[in-house]
């Protein structure tokens, strides 16, 4: 099995610098590709005017992968289908252009439903579904739409010292003295963020996917 994404930029159309978000987009999917190299079957690459495509070997990285990208581009906001299943079609390791299966089947049909999602009444609003032949998918996607409410309602300040626990460190000592605060300044940002909550959803669902083998 493999798993494969595909990925949007929210209401692409609506945004005035679309060209440099798009650059920016092949930017931090370079090094998404870079820092997770080991997981990936084919590279991340910009497929179609705003959309992006990747294959992973397995899924246990998928939302740590998702959430890279998502924090990298941030303020702009993406969606993500996810598939997990067989690719019957030969894997390009350089481009997912023209791979084809039941995985990018599912992937597609998740990431319409998100946006058909979106376009709805519902009030909270999701940004990513996974569907795969074995797994719980709606609990995989009920902790998904949790995790990341919890992510939209991080301020910049949060977001600086989340960046850098998730890239340089999670020792508060050291992410306090590199943005010249306190321990408790960062501690306190942590807890009103969420973010061992987050960072929890995160750990469980690459538990449940690394225990079952996806």
């Amino acid at each position: 099995m493999y798993c494969a994404v595909i990925g949007d930029i929210i209401s692409s159309k609506t945004l005035s610098d679309r060209n440099s978000i798009q650059n920016n987009l092949k930017i931090v999917l370079a090094k998404a590709n870079k820092t997770f190299d080991e997981e990936i079957a084919s590279l991340f690459a910009v497929t179609l005017g705003d959309e992006l495509q990747g294959i992973l070997k397995r899924a246990a990285r998928v939302f740590d992968i998702i959430e890279f990208i998502q924090r990298k581009m941030h303020p702009v906001r993406l969606r993500f289908g996810i598939g997990l299943d067989e690719i019957y079609t030969e894997i390009d390791p350089e481009m997912p252009i023209g791979a084809d299966g039941p995985a990018f089947h599912k992937a597609r049909d998740m990431i319409n439903d998100v946006r058909k999602k979106q376009n709805s009444l519902l009030s909270y609003q999701p940004e990513i579904f996974f569907r795969s032949r074995q797994c719980d998918d709606e609990l995989v996607n009920a902790a998904a739409v949790l995790y990341r409410q919890l992510e939209r309602s991080w301020t910049d300040k949060q977001r600086r010292y989340i960046d850098y626990f998730f890239d340089v460190s999670e020792n508060q000592y050291v992410i306090a003295k590199h943005f010249g605060v306190t321990q408790p300044a960062v501690n306190k940002a942590f807890e009103r963020s969420g973010l061992y909550k987050y960072k929890y959803a995160l750990d469980c669902l690459r538990g449940y996917f690394e225990k079952n083998n996806f």
